[in-house]
């Protein structure tokens, strides 16, 4: 039931009484067209919680879960179709972890996979190393 005040527009209404209500991830992903196999898709993955959003909101399935968990326990995502990557950035602004970088091809810093996984739209961030 709308608030008081408010209305619900004809257009947002389904056909029950609440009226229908849109899917936060689409199930289904479609074949890649347009500027795909253009994108480096990094995943930083001892920093991912494993929460699935890229892999859900990912319209040409380019995420897959990892078979070995990473030192916190978790079966993180890997890119596992970059081929398919259209630079939606949709997995980008999704991530609460800020672990996946999605940058034109030949942009992200070259070097080791510390700096390249936590790059920030094309800004290298250097991390220490972690000592025992």
């Amino acid at each position: 039931m709308p608030r008081q005040g408010y209305s619900v527009p004809a257009s947002r209404q389904g056909p029950g009484p609440e009226g229908a209500r849109m899917p936060l991830f689409k199930p289904e992903k479609i074949a890649p067209r347009g500027p795909a196999g253009r994108w480096d898709v990094v995943v930083g993955e001892e920093m991912c919680k494993a929460c699935g959003f890229c892999l859900h909101v990912c319209p040409v399935d380019v995420f897959a879960w990892r078979t070995t968990p990473n030192r916190l326990g978790w079966f993180p995502m890997v890119v596992a179709k970059e081929a398919n990557c259209v630079g939606c950035m949709l997995c980008y602004q999704i991530c609460p972890d800020f672990c996946i970088d999605v940058a034109v091809k030949g942009t992200t810093p070259a070097g080791n996979a510390t700096t390249a996984a936590v790059a920030v739209r094309g800004e290298a961030i250097p991390i220490a190393e972690p000592s025992l």
